[in-house]
């Protein structure tokens, strides 16, 4: 209930009571309290603008204080993400710092034990991607067999076969199959998880592409491209 309409109930009681005294004790008696009933209407008047007003303030005090603070914790937060991005563009910084080239160690066809050592006496190595399953790669054997024997100096081949798996047997009987069928004596590598992840985006075979002697791709893979166009890459390579 407001707090003025108290006042307007406070004000018609006192009339009544005011009129009861009246008829019993006199005009004289009457004024007297009128005096009286008038000021502490005036005190309870005055008592109710001061709560309201004070009332009033602490409500528009309030959104303001919510303000700030909401203002402070959006600055907080906007902080906290500029820290963030700082943070990742840093660590962004450092694994480009730390990049390096191609690291492995696997098993050839025989069990012996390959590193990605094998790319440091060679300028250039030609590794070729296929699959026993792959046609094309079974008829083109021949012709990396035959480069391989006429390779320019500080040049290698290597093949890595994507069906025969470090650890795993299985597919390694076909692949040497193939390989003494085109009469090719170039090391074959097992595929394992560290040569997945170099070759994880090719999704055709055979493939191809060419490592400097620190393990660096150079250039662009040659996804399900056949020998002549990755012997006239490495003709590229060499020549320069």
């Amino acid at each position: 209930m407001p707090k003025f309409t108290i006042f307007i109930k406070i004000y018609k009681f006192k009339s009544y009571v005011y009129d009861m005294i009246l008829e019993e004790k006199g005009e004289s008696y009457m004024k007297k309290i009128s005096l009286v009933a008038l000021a502490a209407v005036v005190v309870f008047v005055i008592l109710g603008i001061i709560i309201s007003t004070s009332s009033l303030r602490n409500a528009k005090k309030e959104p303001a204080e919510s303000e700030a603070v909401a203002s402070e914790a959006e600055e907080t937060e906007l902080s906290e993400t500029e820290t963030e991005v700082t943070e990742t563009a840093d660590t962004e910084d450092t694994e480009t710092d730390d990049a390096s080239g191609i690291s492995f160690s696997t098993a050839d066809l025989d069990g012996n034990t390959v590193t990605s050592d094998i790319f440091k006496d060679y300028d250039v190595t030609l590794v070729h991607v296929w699959a026993t399953y792959c046609g094309p790669c079974i008829a083109e054997m021949g012709n990396y067999a035959t480069l391989y024997e006429n390779l320019p100096d500080n040049t290698n081949i290597i093949g890595l076969v994507i069906d025969v798996n470090e650890g795993d047997d299985y597919n390694v009987d076909s692949a040497k199959s193939i390989l003494e069928d085109a009469n090719a004596s170039f090391t074959n590598l097992r595929l394992n998880e560290e040569l997945y992840e170099v070759i994880s985006n090719i999704q055709y075979v055979p493939s191809s592409f060419f490592v400097d002697s620190e393990g660096n791709i150079i250039g662009d893979i040659l996804e399900g491209k056949g020998f002549d166009e990755t012997n006239n890459k490495l003709s590229e390579l060499t020549e320069q």
